[in-house]
């Protein structure tokens, strides 16, 4: 480098690699201003350990609940994970403790007794705030 050598830092912020394919969201019952069940699938592009965290942005669900448990499918296994829910982005953030494999096709359930709320106008379709 033209200033000299680089000494130790922190690194506070980074970004994530790899790829999630085919992510799509369901709702039942799917009627706005209702309790719901929420089921999220996609496709991971790479393996999740644990330590990882997968992070979802539902804006406009609430849910009086901040912190509960959902379940994570992959092919015929499964598992249930702490996940907590922050309503002021609609952020679901669920830590990884079992191994995900690349490749494969992933559901995340977030029963109705969590008590999420479709909002009172309803989702739209395809709506790109999703992700």
């Amino acid at each position: 480098a033209v200033a000299g050598a680089v000494g130790k830092q922190l690194v506070k912020d980074v970004q994530a690699v790899g790829a999630v394919n085919d992510l799509g969201a369901t709702f039942a019952p799917a009627q706005a201003g209702e309790v719901t069940k929420v089921v999220v699938s996609f496709a991971l592009g790479m393996q999740m350990t644990s330590g990882d965290t997968l992070q979802f942005f539902l804006p406009g669900l609430s849910s009086g609940l901040s912190t509960f448990q959902v379940t994570v499918t992959h092919g015929s296994a499964s598992a249930s994970l702490a996940a907590s829910w922050r309503v002021s982005d609609g952020r679901l953030s669920i830590p990884v403790t079992v191994t995900l494999p690349r490749d494969t096709t992933i559901r995340v359930t977030v029963p109705a007794s969590v008590g999420m709320l479709l909002p009172p106008t309803g989702v739209r379709q395809n709506d790109e705030a999703f992700r």
